[in-house]
């Protein structure tokens, strides 16, 4: 239970006590009677009746209170929910958290075909440029996970060769370069094997660079790069004439 929720379960078992408090005090201003008399209010003492219904007046109150503390607890936990699910929905959409499901793994392999038999050595080569083409292409296709090596990818990922290897967030991997992606298996695979598309263009140069699977459930941990800005910050107040530029 939040702190929230704490104060005001606190606060209608607060009034709840003062309800049956107030019920032990109107019982009490009203002294037995003797059998076959009556209470005549005198004036060194204040009438009986009229204190009863002053408490049970307060008494009315304190219960309109309790309900009202009681539906507040009950939005307040609605709320609690809602914010929860929104939290999650976030940390889903920002890669920060982790997740499983269908889609499909992508094998990429430097080709061992004789030198002579291909254009140039670079060509033989799995380069930056074809796992970022990749990646753009899956997220295009609807990807909603991807992983590099087990590495997730999350909104600021780097990728760039240095030498033979290539560096993804400060990670090094050397080829063969495993492509991993949750989303629907079959918009994934088209939007890979689209005619002119990345892998067309490899497996011309070799098909057996290329390897590409449908699963049926892949699991992800979540992204373990930097998330702090030093810069950009949330405005404290919306503009209505923003910086489109």
């Amino acid at each position: 239970m939040k702190s929230g929720e704490w104060a005001i379960a606190a606060a209608a078992c607060l009034v709840g006590l003062l309800i049956a408090l107030g019920w032990n005090a109107s019982a009490a201003t009203d002294p037995p009677r003797r059998p076959g008399t009556a209470n005549v209010a005198t004036p060194e003492e204040p009438d009986p009746n009229s204190e009863l219904s002053r408490l049970r007046g307060e008494v009315q109150v304190l219960r309109a209170e309790k309900t009202r503390l009681e539906n507040l607890a009950s939005r307040n936990t609605d709320l609690s929910k809602e914010l929860n699910e929104s939290l999650q929905n976030t940390k889903l959409f920002a890669g920060l958290t982790e997740v499983e499901g269908p889609g499909v793994t992508l094998t990429l392999r430097d080709s061992k075909k004789p030198l002579e038999e291909l254009p140039s050595v670079n060509d033989g080569i799995i380069h930056d440029a074809d796992l970022i083409r990749v990646i753009n292409e899956l997220w295009n296709a609807g990807a909603e996970a991807i992983t590099v090596n087990g590495k997730r990818a999350g909104p600021t990922t780097s990728y760039r060769c240095v030498g033979s290897v290539i560096v993804v967030d400060g990670a090094r991997f050397a080829a063969p370069i495993v492509i991993r992606a949750i989303g629907d298996p079959q918009n994934l695979e088209g939007a890979l094997n689209l005619p002119g598309g990345v892998l067309d263009e490899i497996r011309e140069l070799d098909p057996d660079m290329v390897e590409l699977a449908l699963v049926d459930k892949h699991r992800f941990a979540a992204y373990d790069g930097p998330t702090k800005k030093s810069l950009a910050r949330v405005p404290a107040e919306p503009d209505g004439d923003q910086d489109r530029s």
